[in-house]
């Protein structure tokens, strides 16, 4: 079960780039899992569900951000986290991030879901587009845009024939403050039979 949680967070974490945001999101993932009786038993099916449902509530997520920052509750639309990589300095791994949040910044939330389900976790397109619940046109013009827009961001720092690099650097990114599974996992397994 710690490796679903992990998989929720990381997903939610790349997605919304704050890891408030991505801890709450996988406190309400585990909890409507407890509520539905859901449990993981390593089966992809089970694993699609959660991601799936990860997915949904960090669009909610971001549509909710977006609307305190219009209606200026908020200052950002994310919060810059501070994450680390291990054999890199912190200024790299800072930087890399924030061309990477600013680039999620620019799409749309399904173009960020399809890039992170397919590029940075590696997840085959076919079992994306059940997931997300899109056509394979849909799929392949959202990671088109979202590629564009990662790379239109490293253009401005004159890194765009580092792509690769970049993102098996982005892949390797763990926030420091990453919360313990056996954390979040405390509220779901207490009430599951």
């Amino acid at each position: 079960m710690e490796r679903i949680v992990d998989l929720v967070y990381r997903i939610s974490f790349r997605i919304l780039c704050d890891r408030f945001d991505s801890e709450e999101v996988t406190r309400k993932v585990l909890s409507y899992a407890k509520r539905r009786e859901i449990v993981y038993d390593g089966g992809s099916n089970s694993k699609d569900w959660f991601i799936r449902h990860t997915c949904l509530l960090c669009r909610m997520s971001m549509v909710r951000r977006k609307t305190l920052w219009l209606m200026n509750i908020r200052n950002e639309v994310f919060v810059r986290a501070t994450p680390r990589v291990e054999d890199q300095d912190d200024y790299t791994t800072k930087q890399a991030w924030q061309v990477y949040c600013r680039a999620v910044h620019g799409m749309t939330p399904l173009q960020v879901m399809a890039y992170v389900l397919c590029v940075l976790e590696g997840i085959s397109e076919a079992r994306v587009m059940k997931i997300l619940n899109i056509t394979k046109v849909r799929m392949s013009h959202l990671l088109k845009k979202a590629t564009a827009s990662i790379r239109g961001e490293l253009a401005v720092y004159g890194r765009a024939e580092l792509y690769r690099d970049f993102v098996s650097f982005i892949r390797r990114v763990d926030e420091v403050n990453k919360p313990q599974a056996k954390d979040l996992l405390t509220e779901y397994s207490d009430s599951v039979p």
